[in-house]
């Protein structure tokens, strides 16, 4: 099952909330939004991963499309938010909407416990909040 979630990230207390407020609360000056999937195809568990950079006008700025090999579903959501926020920083974007369709990646990173995750990949992405 797939959700829609968002989440503010660069602002002091990122959370999980409906898209639509936080789309007309949030994207003001120095906002960007970052769409991003993952997909794993069957049998062979070949993960793929992509997402878009928008300004907060909604102008698009740069996309990405990966193959990052053998994966899971839930490596592959995580890979797609290290990338895609990767590319945002690299683009000077350092407050994000982010928009995944994985709740399960978002309570990950959104979790408080997220600088002290098993996964290397939740440390990885708190390390660049």
């Amino acid at each position: 099952m797939h959700y829609s979630d968002s989440a503010m990230l660069g602002a002091k207390s990122p959370s999980i909330t409906q898209p639509e407020t936080l789309v007309r609360a949030a994207l003001g000056l120095g906002w960007a939004c970052l769409n991003v999937d993952g997909v794993v195809s069957m049998p062979l568990y070949d993960g793929r991963i992509g997402g878009l950079v928008r300004s907060n006008d909604g102008d698009w700025i740069v996309g990405f499309v990966k193959v990052i090999g053998r994966s899971d579903v839930l490596q592959a959501e995580l890979w797609a938010l290290f990338e895609g926020m990767s590319l945002a920083w690299e683009y000077g974007f350092h407050r994000l909407l982010v928009r995944s369709d994985s709740k399960q990646a978002m309570e990950l990173v959104n979790s408080p416990l997220s600088g002290s995750s098993v996964l290397s990949l939740v440390r990885a992405i708190h390390r660049l909040r």
